[in-house]
């Protein structure tokens, strides 16, 4: 070992000389404080412009950046709610930052609750927007243009959780979408119950029209490493531009290893094909088939979840997220996960007491390479791994290796720290097998740049436990 010191060799003064390395992380790992993004739409009420990431902390923050009510404001909300089910954990949620979409062109869509009456009895018409439940008082013989008129009071004082605003007039209240587009088109609307003469009819209105296009929020989002970016919209178009955002930021010399997050509730089917257009490691499309909320709030969710578990190798097999159920029949059943996971859909299910949404398995849309199943990197795990062990090594490199010759010490070096990183990243069960391949850590002079190094790193990362199988014999004995 040689060991170095900053006293200059032409020194002559007799005497005793301390100094301090305090770069001692070159031979452990660093602490990685986790940063989120979410992309979604904004209110004209914001006080900040479209394009701005923005830190933020509250859900006041939320509601006063990008308008109470807007998509981008409830993915906040969402996202914090994942954040403070982690904390209860012990967990650290991640740094959430957020960056408002510019408006399209477009019209708002829009729902109607339509209502006969008078009523028999007292009682409350009990109705969904969007998940949220709301109530209704009505009083016996009150007539639909009260009841419809109460419906919108309730719909007036959930305002911050709600995507809609309210109007009523003769027995019709009308929710419409606070964002153009045609993501409002999603927001689910029905009735749970009404009391005696009443009956009370949700249906959709008028669709809302217009994409949001993320290609230029997706650019801006080079200004600082984000580990994850979840977006409201869930076309074909947007998947496409995750993929081309991630190939540069993820690309040699960028080295921000984000990974992108969206979501489906349409059909299982719709979900999957998504998932195979994208195939790859890291875009992740979550499949949630007839959730009530909204899908920017399920990306967001999912994104915060997974982010706000240190360890990269984390098994979040039934992890709960505070996500409202979808109706039994869309439950995924045993075959429709099968089907799920070998596209690449992040599927969810649903927990025992039936009142939350869980991640059945975190997958990655990656399972095929020029159209022969592939699924090295099914699991989200690997990817995250992967992508820990690069961010360790590099953080070592440039302390072991600041202001270096290329020369055969520092290639040696080079070997010995990535081996300690990858035996200290053994230690956390990130990777294993470490001392097996230590024989290929190797580090060359690149055959044509001279003043280059090429170092092998062979990550060994360990894989989730996803199955115990048992035979459970039975013995008829006398």
């Amino acid at each position: 070992m040689s060991i170095k010191t900053s006293i200059p060799s032409n020194t002559r003064k007799p005497g005793r000389y301390f100094e301090f390395d305090v770069t001692s992380a070159a031979r452990g790992l660093a602490p990685i404080d986790r940063r989120v993004a979410l992309i979604g739409a904004r209110l004209t009420a914001g006080t900040v412009a479209a394009g701005i990431p923005t830190e933020v902390f509250t859900e006041t923050d939320a509601d006063t950046y990008w308008g109470k009510g807007s998509e981008l404001a409830l993915m906040c909300r969402a996202a914090m709610k994942a954040g403070k089910k982690l904390a209860r954990k012990g967990k650290k949620p991640p740094a959430l930052w957020a960056l408002a979409l510019a408006d399209p062109a477009g019209v708002k869509a829009d729902f109607t609750f339509t209502v006969t009456g008078p009523a028999t009895a007292a009682g409350d018409v009990v109705f969904r927007i969007a998940g949220r439940t709301l109530r209704a008082g009505v009083a016996n013989a009150a007539s639909a243009t009260v009841i419809a008129a109460a419906m919108k009071t309730a719909v007036d004082q959930m305002l911050a959780d709600l995507p809609v605003t309210g109007a009523a007039a003769i027995g019709v209240l009308t929710v419409t979408a606070n964002n153009v587009g045609v993501n409002g088109n999603d927001i689910d609307c029905s009735v749970m119950s009404a009391p005696a003469g009443v009956t009370v009819v949700a249906a959709a209105g008028v669709a809302g029209t217009g994409s949001y296009d993320t290609t230029a929020s997706l650019d801006i989002l080079v200004d600082k490493q984000y580990h994850a970016v979840a977006i409201a919209n869930h076309l074909s178009a947007d998947v496409s531009d995750l993929k081309a955002h991630n190939d540069a930021v993820n690309a040699p010399g960028a080295g921000m290893f984000t990974i992108a997050y969206l979501a489906e509730i349409g059909t299982a089917t719709t979900a999957n094909a998504l998932a195979v257009g994208a195939n790859q490691m890291d875009v992740v499309l979550v499949s949630a088939e007839d959730c009530p909320n909204l899908t920017g709030e399920i990306a967001a969710q999912v994104a915060v979840t997974v982010e706000g578990h240190d360890d990269p190798a984390a098994n979040l097999d039934g992890t709960e997220l505070d996500l409202y159920p979808p109706p039994a029949a869309s439950v995924p059943t045993a075959t429709e996960i099968e089907t799920a996971i070998a596209a690449g859909s992040l599927v969810l299910g649903v927990n025992n007491s039936q009142d939350q949404m869980t991640i059945v398995r975190a997958v990655t849309t990656k399972t095929a390479i020029n159209s022969v199943p592939f699924y090295n990197v099914l699991d989200l795990s690997n990817p995250r791994s992967l992508f820990y062990v690069a961010t360790q090594v590099d953080i070592a490199w440039a302390i072991a290796f600041d202001g270096a010759k290329q020369n055969a010490r520092t290639r040696q070096a080079s070997v010995d720290v990535t081996y300690r990183v990858l035996k200290k990243c053994e230690d956390l069960e990130i990777t294993h097998h470490v001392d097996d391949h230590k024989g290929e850590i190797v580090a060359e002079t690149d055959p044509v740049v001279p003043t280059r190094i090429n170092v092998a790193v062979p990550a060994s990362v360990i894989q989730n436990l996803h199955q115990i199988v048992s035979v459970v014999t039975l013995f008829v004995e006398g």
